[in-house]
């Protein structure tokens, strides 16, 4: 499976929101798992590809405006990977510090 038969189905078939398409109905009828054509739809995104998603699925970009809500679904995303990603770098300083404190502790009682 390649990235282009993914395009075509798109670009032949669902052209425009209106025409959106789920990605398990994606995915089945071109007989790749959900992973493959979330991969797949990346790719294609990377090579200047105009595909977007939404609630209803995945589509070929018909105008700039689905393209401009795709980027800001896509900059809501990293926005929110970049706190949940802030978050967890701010647990690992606390258990840092909560391990350290414990083995001050330690070795406060072996003395």
């Amino acid at each position: 499976m390649d990235d282009d038969r993914v395009l075509k189905r798109l670009k032949d078939y669902h052209t425009g929101h209106g025409n959106a398409v789920s990605g398990p109905e994606l995915s089945k009828s071109l007989g790749i798992s959900n992973r493959e054509l979330r991969q797949r739809i990346n790719n294609l995104r990377k090579a200047a590809n105009p595909i977007c998603s939404g609630d209803e699925g995945y589509f070929y970009a018909q105008t700039n405006e689905e393209l401009s809500h795709t980027i800001r679904q896509l900059m809501s995303r990293v926005r929110n990977i970049a706190d949940a990603k802030n978050g967890l770098l701010r647990a690992k300083a606390q258990l840092d510090i909560e391990t350290k404190a414990l083995c001050v502790e330690k070795e406060s009682e072996k003395q």
